[in-house]
């Protein structure tokens, strides 16, 4: 039996579902020209120039303007995209929706003219260009700002990305202005993202190695290793623990701790969250003052900056960024060196600590 279908037809069916949008979409923005046998006009028309008739000469081009026209109008349709969505997601502004000048210039009349489509009493408001007027002394200005709460040295940087909230004392970062997680999450899981938490209040003890064991053993997690275990005084490794009030462990915590070791092993760094720092630096104090400890206490939380670096190209980048000095006598420089091939710092042991002495990186 003969089948009744077209060359077309049959040319079709073989097409997948992709190409059969894509002629779908050319077929519709096509503008068929117009045969030239069926030309009334060139009968009309003398063989010089001369007048020719209006009427004669729309009629003989009726069916290229009627499928110009159709044409136009199915090219529309298709487009069914708004001045809004046509732009990418950093330049998306909940405002423009309001105020029509938040958009870039070459989309405000097709803004214009959808806000119109939708209502009526929607007009296109004209922008008042507002000079900002700078304090001559930027410093001071900035100095002023920081009476009530502190800056981190990241807060420009932070202030134009994210929303910023008054917490503990200082002025930090909150949540981007970016609605769209994907870029952090991709950071995240593939690339690396950099926290500043410089805000964590840094307490320098010194003095001599027994008394800081001593003033500390009474106020830290028994069930923890010990701060003068021989793993941390080395200086090399960073340590963990949970800090109580004085002989009030296990059921008066205060906060969870970090600390570091000097390889001098006569000054220890403690790591406190700031919320917790006043009550914890009370109980510290009150230790040290039972046991009659010679130990000297050193705020440094304006002094030290800490910086921590999240993700599967961590080390990549701090491979990259840090030029250690050509020193010989300096074993980190050595070691770090020697890690340079290092992609991960997944095959060293947690909590390693390395000590560099670098080339200001913004000298390269």
């Amino acid at each position: 039996m003969s089948s009744n279908k077209t060359p077309n037809e049959t040319q079709k069916e073989q097409l997948s579902g992709k190409q059969k949008r894509r002629e779908k979409n050319r077929q519709i923005r096509e503008i068929r020209s117009h045969n030239k046998t069926d030309n009334i006009l060139s009968q009309d028309i003398p063989n010089i120039s001369g007048p020719i008739d209006a009427s004669k000469f729309a009629m003989a081009r009726i069916s290229e303007i009627n499928s110009m026209q159709s044409a136009i109008k199915k090219a529309s349709y298709a487009l069914n995209e708004l001045a809004f969505q046509s732009l990418p997601r950093g330049l998306r502004r909940r405002t423009a929706s309001h105020n029509l000048n938040r958009l870039p210039a070459r989309l405000r009349a097709k803004a214009a003219k959808e806000t119109f489509q939708s209502s009526s009493n929607a007009t296109l408001k004209r922008k008042k260009v507002r000079k900002i007027k700078r304090p001559v002394k930027l410093v001071d200005e900035y100095l002023r700002r920081q009476k009530t709460k502190k800056w981190l040295e990241t807060h420009m940087w932070h202030t134009k990305r994210m929303k910023m909230t008054n917490i503990w004392g200082y002025r930090i970062a909150s949540k981007p202005n970016v609605k769209s997680s994907r870029i952090t999450y991709k950071s995240f899981t593939r690339l690396c993202i950099a926290h500043d938490a410089s805000y964590m209040a840094c307490v320098e003890l010194k003095g001599q190695f027994n008394d800081i064991g001593k003033a500390l053993n009474t106020i830290t997690d028994l069930g923890l290793p010990s701060v003068m275990s021989e793993r941390y005084i080395k200086g090399n490794r960073i340590g963990h623990s949970n800090l109580y009030e004085h002989l009030g462990y296990p059921t008066k915590l205060i906060c969870p701790i970090s600390f570091l070791w000097k390889p001098s092993n006569d000054v220890l760094w403690l790591w406190i969250h700031p919320s917790a720092y006043h009550e914890a630096l009370q109980f510290i104090q009150q230790s040290i003052h039972e046991q009659q400890l010679t130990v000297e206490i050193n705020d440094l939380r304006q002094e030290i900056l800490r910086f921590e670096l999240i993700g599967p190209r961590s080390t990549a980048l701090l491979q990259t960024v840090l030029d250690p000095v050509s020193d010989e006598k300096h074993e980190g420089n050595k070691l770090w060196k020697d890690l340079k091939s290092l992609r991960s710092s997944c095959s060293l042991s947690p909590g390693s600590v390395i000590g560099l002495l670098v080339n200001d990186p913004r000298l390269k």
